[in-house]
């Protein structure tokens, strides 16, 4: 039985969507605004990400009959509505300066996936980094795709064979 937004979302709870909502909120303060200050969190947009996010979450879960999302499931979607949302934007005073400035959007997705796996950008290798926002920034990607591109990142920082 089809739900529509307003259903799932009644279905997850605000409790739930809050909690998300200042999960990222606390990301962007704590990690990107110190290094891009010339960048605001748009919180109508964040929120928008994580409703979307729950309500696509939830899509897939009920069509393939999964009662919980594994990690890389959460970390996929996660990055595909923070990707598709662009919740960060640059201060109109700002002089776009710096390497990744422009693709913070796409660190900041990386960031908050990355959490739900219990690592960070910085254990990447700078080649992997590189093409990871190459294929958020310029490809067409779907969660499903990214979920199974999170357990292989996954595998390969701890040391296992996917």
């Amino acid at each position: 039985m089809p739900f529509t937004p307003k259903d799932i979302l009644k279905r997850v709870g605000e409790e739930k969507i809050l909690n998300r909502f200042y999960s990222l909120d606390t990301i962007y303060k704590v990690k990107i605004q110190p290094k891009c200050p010339n960048t605001f969190l748009q919180k109508f947009m964040l929120r928008n990400t994580v409703e979307s996010y729950f309500c696509d979450l939830q899509h897939s879960k009920d069509f393939h009959n999964i009662e919980l999302a594994d990690r890389h499931k959460v970390a996929a979607f996660t990055i595909k509505w923070i990707v598709k949302s662009r919740p960060i934007q640059l201060l109109e005073t700002a002089n776009p300066s710096g390497r990744y400035i422009l693709l913070v959007n796409e660190i900041f997705a990386l960031m908050a996936g990355l959490i739900h796996l219990s690592a960070s950008i910085d254990q990447l290798s700078d080649p992997m980094f590189r093409s990871l926002l190459y294929t958020l920034h310029n490809r067409t990607f779907d969660a499903e795709s990214m979920s199974a591109m999170m357990y292989t990142i996954e595998c390969a920082l701890n040391g296992k064979k996917p």
